[in-house]
């Protein structure tokens, strides 16, 4: 994912060679293992591993919108057990598993296009400070979660 899309900035004149990159990562193994650091460097992207139990600061699915779908997927399976032909089938066990998947893959994708309405999927993404500017005119909408009224993140250049 990271190689194409340098590649493609690379390609497009947006960015040059000599170009460096900030990659926060959480702390799984494989974003330990020294071929895959080796690769980073080799492409210019300087890894920050955040602290453990952190990402849910600054991704923007952990933020939010991962929330929101598990509580979109409980009202329409609260919805679908009100009808007792349902709860019967849950009780008695006489769902197959591929019946279970089928309508759990359909909860999904419903919960889905509803946590993705409206402006709500931009606010995930820009509390998480993931769209920051530049020129930092958007940075006063990073609402890290925990931080004290009044707050200001300073986001400082990351130079060489």
């Amino acid at each position: 994912v990271i190689k194409p899309f340098i590649e493609a900035e690379r390609a497009a004149g947006v960015a040059k060679d000599t170009s460096r990159y900030l990659l926060f990562q959480d702390n799984l193994d494989a974003q330990k293992q020294p071929e895959y650091i080796k690769f980073l460097q080799d492409w210019g992207v300087d890894d920050h591993k955040l602290p453990p139990n952190e990402t849910d600061q600054v991704q923007p699915i952990d933020r939010g919108l991962g929330r929101h779908i598990k509580i979109y997927v409980g009202q329409l399976m609260d919805e679908w057990l009100d009808d007792e032909d349902n709860l019967e089938k849950l009780e008695s066990n006489t769902l197959t598993a591929s019946d279970r998947r089928i309508l759990l893959a359909n909860w999904y994708y419903k919960a889905t296009l509803k946590a993705l309405e409206g402006d709500a999927k931009r606010k995930y993404f820009e509390h998480a400070g993931a769209l920051l500017t530049a020129d930092g005119s958007d940075d006063d909408k990073i609402k890290f979660e925990g931080t004290p009224p009044g707050y200001k993140i300073v986001v400082m250049p990351y130079l060489y």
